[in-house]
């Protein structure tokens, strides 16, 4: 297993899909923002940073597709090459399923951390971290109180964390649907959808979908709300992770 893991850390890790991922990532914020960032008067890091994932377009494709693409679409298209049986007779059912949804998740995490951390690094090239408060949310508050580094990566973190639910979520649907591009489509197709289905419902916070992929967690302090993303993250990382292992599990039974 722990050989296993480390191969496929590797793979996931070290490949040029995944600096592809992260740059993709850098980039499509730096889109998001492009045409505001010529207007200095009120321009900072962390102002930048919360047009661009929160108020922008662009958001959705950044956190729904772009961390599936360095690890998340390998079950789908090992399935479509008539590889699993290779891999599966080296290592078994259970340690492949588990090995993926490890590794998915990791690379999920970091694709989303390397990419808006990349895009943080660069615009503190030309503009201050922090120029006024900003809204009143948990990792914002932090900010506000001058604790600029911990704030940016609580934030940073916050934001790998729906990566990895994000790309192990793909896994799992992949088990169903071992397509890559199916696969790749699919967490951004059922974002819009529930978007759009729950956008009239004004569903209490704990039971709106969307509101435990993607949401920072207000009304708490910034360290109960990291808590309560990784708490929420893991749950569904091993909810998607079992469901992954018995759908795996069926297709090598069943041939």
């Amino acid at each position: 297993m722990k050989y296993l893991l480390l191969s496929e850390l590797k793979r996931g890790l070290f490949s040029r899909s995944f600096i592809v991922s992260c740059l993709g990532v850098t980039f499509l914020l730096f889109v998001a923002v492009g045409g505001m960032l010529q207007n200095e008067s009120y321009g900072s890091v962390w102002y930048f940073m919360g047009l661009a994932l929160q108020g922008s377009g662009m958001a959705s494709t950044i956190l729904t597709i772009l961390p599936i693409f360095a690890y998340g679409l390998s079950y789908a298209k090992e399935v479509e090459e008539n590889a699993l049986s290779f891999f599966v007779i080296r290592s078994g059912v259970t340690k492949y399923s588990l090995t993926k949804v490890i590794v998915a998740a990791m690379t999920g995490f970091f694709t989303l951390f390397v990419g808006i951390g990349l895009f943080l690094l660069l615009l503190w090239i030309k503009y201050p971290f922090f120029v006024n408060p900003s809204s009143y949310e948990a990792y914002d508050m932090l900010v506000n109180q001058g604790e600029a580094l911990k704030g940016a990566l609580f934030y940073l973190t916050h934001q790998g964390f729906v990566g990895a639910f994000v790309a192990v979520g793909a896994v799992c649907f992949s088990s169903f649907v071992p397509n890559a591009f199916t696969t790749a489509a699919a967490p951004m197709i059922i974002y819009f959808s529930l978007l759009r289905i729950t956008s009239n419902m004004q569903l209490p916070m704990v039971i709106d979908p969307l509101y435990w992929i993607a949401a920072v967690y207000g009304g708490i302090d910034a360290t109960q709300s990291l808590l309560i993303k990784a708490f929420v993250t893991l749950l569904f990382c091993l909810i998607f992770g079992q469901i992954t292992i018995w759908r795996i599990k069926g297709r090598v039974l069943n041939g």
